[in-house]
């Protein structure tokens, strides 16, 4: 399928992508040297009380927490920035689309157009700013707490590769339903967009036939659908995100007592539990959010091949 419409706006904006991305970097950077001064304040400035190295390392947090804040900041604003005005000419672009359509599309496309405009078309830049920033985050987060905590001990690994590639199934099945929830709620939602526009263009001679009970029978009839449809996909996104908390529920008492017995034994210090405890449950924070994203994502694809159908870029 086509979509030259979505990469042509999107590279109009690779000088900010690629700027987002070096604050990215920054941001995990900050991840990285955030343990270090917490276990050099637990391990060495407590049990010494050396006032001297205690303040330097809690200063050393306080950067890296900035950093960290100050990035997180500028990626909001960046993807913020691109987003709306990506939309913002998408939406143009419909509208001139939509002057080149001949009879029998404006009859076809007429409803598609005025959902894509509202909703596929905010669902895009809802996505793109808000969860995409957060998301790209959340990814180089995850990935350097695990390398850290695996440094620690490299038998936490066993617990991280049996708890979430049983997750990522679930989640696969899960987002499967969601995807497939989406696309009729979006169907439906055509359909009810169309029987408005028709009660609209024709009102007068609905009110002067007494059609009432005409209308109403067709138009709460898709609506009570839309409705079961949105109830359906709010419980499928509710399953999707308490299994992955149970699942990572279960995987936090058994990593935080195996490291725990493995500091009785003087295998891994106070300060390093410390971070492992903290580490598991951001990992956790950020794998479930993670995993909420994925489900959102797969409404930009849908939302993307409807905006297609209406840009005249048609499958080949």
């Amino acid at each position: 399928m086509k979509k030259s419409w979505l990469l042509k706006g999107i590279l109009r904006y690779k000088t900010k992508l690629m700027v987002a991305l070096i604050f990215i970097i920054l941001d995990g950077i900050a991840t990285f040297l955030f343990p270090t001064f917490i276990s050099e304040i637990v391990d060495i400035a407590v049990p010494y009380k050396d006032i001297r190295y205690l303040i330097e390392n809690v200063l050393g947090l306080l950067l890296v927490s900035i950093l960290s804040i100050l990035s997180g900041i500028s990626v909001d604003y960046l993807f913020y920035h691109i987003s709306n005005n990506f939309v913002f000419d998408v939406k143009k672009q419909m509208i001139s689309e939509a002057f080149t359509y001949n009879g029998l599309k404006v009859q076809n496309r007429k409803s598609k157009l005025m959902t894509c405009m509202v909703e596929d078309a905010y669902m895009i830049e809802i996505i793109a700013s808000r969860l995409l920033a957060s998301t790209l985050l959340d990814i180089v987060t995850l990935g350097i707490m695990i390398y850290i905590m695996v440094k620690i001990n490299v038998s936490i690994l066993i617990f991280i590769c049996i708890a979430y590639p049983f997750l990522l199934y679930m989640q696969f099945l899960l987002n499967r339903k969601i995807k497939q929830a989406n696309s009729e709620l979006m169907e439906k939602s055509d359909e009810s967009n169309s029987l408005l526009t028709e009660f609209i263009q024709y009102i007068y001679q609905y009110i002067a036939n007494n059609g009432q009970r005409y209308f109403q029978n067709r138009f709460f009839g898709v609506e009570e659908q839309v409705k079961d449809k949105k109830i359906e996909i709010c419980m499928l996104k509710t399953y999707n995100s308490y299994i992955p908390q149970f699942v990572n529920a279960i995987a936090f008492a058994l990593i935080v007592g195996y490291c725990a017995y493995k500091v009785i034994y003087g295998e891994i210090s106070i300060g390093e539990l410390t971070i492992i405890i903290m580490y598991i449950r951001q990992i956790s924070t950020s794998f479930i959010r993670i995993v909420m994203a994925i489900s959102e994502f797969q409404r930009i694809e849908i939302s993307v091949r409807r905006i297609n159908e209406v840009m005249n870029e048609e499958d080949e």
